[in-house]
């Protein structure tokens, strides 16, 4: 067996530099995804477009990841590994340039979606030489992990610094930048990897186009049908109805065609362990209760109307806390001892504290000091769950099933990703309402505190010079602009109850099911023995 020689010989006798230069190489690939989660307002007004099409053109770059992933790990075993990632990332340097020149939104999403692609490539290929710098036991756990701690911890710095971008100048120098970051990781792809890797070719036969594109569809479809559903009041809509049946037509076709094919896209046997399944679950409610965190972002951005530097600090200190969980969690002595189910309870039990921390002292006026605490425990819950989910999905699959149950595991990301977007979107809109219409009940002229405060305004506006039919008009807009405030908090609190509710009952499971489970497999058997 051929011993694979990726690193040039004077980058080999440095190991932590390998190490450093192949997270920024991977960073790269994920800045293109998560470049404009922190400036969607700005995307809306260049183009002219709603909140869910921004979400969508986001998402839509996950979609090309997903259903290009299977075919990456086959083409690494193919191509020169350094030609792979030149090429994505001269790919990557010419979308950043054509991003330039649109300003449809339909072409923006069609760009997206070829992103994603590019980024499929620098992500499988930048996985496959960490996977060659680790240890054998490490590599499924370590290996991925770093992927989506990478992944979390880039879109929360990008997303914040790209924020400060558009905050100063115009947004679509944001593109500048990115082309520098993907020209400087060019030019280190070519310092550090060798031309040829010395792997033996396998050929590229059989590869299942007709999945992939099954695939793709099925995604973007589920994409829209998530997305759009809340704001066109799902099946009312034929366009809804029309989606969600496309995309549960080609998911049963994609399934349906890998029963029968030799080297399947999706290898089934993934989908026989039960455990599987509950790994699944619980990453998908993992990516759905952490994203309450950008309730607290939009929050203090929006609302309390924080400089962009205060929000940085803010993005820093939960990086930090992702960066320590994650530490904590690889290394050995904790993968040896620590099993899963006391990780799980650690990890939940952590972010449940973050969620009661944050019910409990939101306030119109919470400081920048008041959060640092509950976001840097988010983080460090991040970081804990992180290995242990990644580990136990990945353990549960066959190893013969190869890099199913990773593509899986990124499906799943997709998916609860999609649908944190739409369940927020739905619950702050709900809320918000119901919150409004209770507030406004309470304002009536026999309500003296709403009679004093417009007095007080109408006084405030008048000193102002301000004539006394203007001043009442403003006085009222200005108590219009305090009821949405405490609308948009209070809806903000009952978001975070119900993942309190969501934690406490997972915890519970955790805790109490495996023990219930054994307890009537033994009551089971004992009968059968009867």
């Amino acid at each position: 067996m051929r011993t694979p020689t990726y690193f040039k010989p004077w980058a080999l006798q440095w190991p932590l530099g390998i190490r450093i230069a192949l997270v920024f190489i991977l960073a790269t690939g994920t800045v293109q995804f998560v470049v404009f989660g922190m400036t969607q307002n700005y995307v809306m007004a260049y183009f002219g477009a709603e909140p869910q099409d921004v979400s969508f053109a986001l998402q839509i770059t996950y979609c090309g990841i997903v259903a290009a992933l299977p075919f990456q790990f086959r083409f690494v075993r193919y191509f020169e590994t350094r030609n792979m990632l030149a090429t994505a990332l001269l790919a990557s340097i010419l979308l950043s340039v054509s991003h330039l020149f649109v300003s449809d939104i339909y072409v923006f999403i069609f760009l997206r979606l070829l992103t994603g692609f590019a980024v499929s490539v620098i992500a499988a290929s930048a996985l496959t030489l960490i996977f060659s710098v680790l240890p054998p036991a490490k590599i499924p756990t370590v290996g991925l992990s770093m992927f989506f701690g990478t992944v979390l911890c880039s879109g929360v710095i990008i997303g914040i610094l790209s924020g400060w971008v558009v905050s100063n100048i115009e947004w679509t120098n944001i593109y500048y930048y990115m082309t520098m970051i993907q020209c400087s990781t060019l030019v280190l792809v070519f310092l550090i990897l060798n031309p040829t890797n010395n792997l033996k070719k396998y050929p590229l036969y059989q590869l299942d186009w007709t999945s992939a594109t099954l695939n793709l569809v099925a995604l973007v479809s589920f994409a829209y049908t998530i997305l759009y559903g809340p704001s066109k009041d799902w099946f009312d809509d034929p366009v809804i109805l029309c989606s969600s049946v496309v995309s549960a037509n080609s998911f049963g076709l994609l399934l349906y065609r890998q029963s029968f094919l030799k080297r399947p896209y999706i290898h089934l046997d993934t989908f026989k362990s039960p455990s599987f399944y509950i790994g699944i679950i619980l990453l998908i409610l993992f990516y759905v209760v952490k994203d309450s965190l950008n309730i607290v972002y939009a929050y203090s951005s929006a609302i309390l109307q924080w400089p962009i530097e205060r929000l940085i600090m803010l993005a820093l200190t939960n990086v930090a806390g992702i960066v320590l969980g994650i530490w904590i969690m690889a290394l050995p002595v904790v993968l040896k001892t620590v099993a899963n189910k006391y990780a799980f309870l650690a990890g939940f039990s952590l972010m449940l504290a973050y969620h009661l921390w944050m019910y409990f002292s939101y306030s119109s006026d919470i400081s920048f000091n008041q959060l640092i605490i509950p976001v840097f425990l988010q983080g460090t819950a991040c970081g804990v769950l992180f290995v242990p989910i990644v580990r136990f999905v990945v353990s549960t699959a066959p190893m013969y099933t190869g890099v199913s149950a990773t593509v899986m595991a990124t499906m799943a990301r997709f998916a609860s990703s999609v649908i944190s977007i739409s369940a927020f979107f739905s619950m702050q809109r709900y809320y918000n309402l119901l919150n409004k219409q209770a507030l406004l009940r309470n304002l009536t002229d026999f309500d003296q505190n709403f009679t004093a405060t417009i007095t007080q305004n109408v006084a405030l506006y008048e000193s102002l010079g301000f004539p006394g039919a203007q001043a009442r008009t403003l006085a009222f807009v200005e108590v219009s602009k305090s009821l949405a405030v405490q609308s948009q908090l209070r809806s903000n609190m009952n978001v975070f109850m119900i993942m309190i509710c969501i934690l406490i009952l997972l915890l519970a499971v955790i805790c109490f099911a495996p023990p219930i489970f054994k307890l009537g497999q033994s009551l089971l058997a004992r009968k059968d023995g009867q």
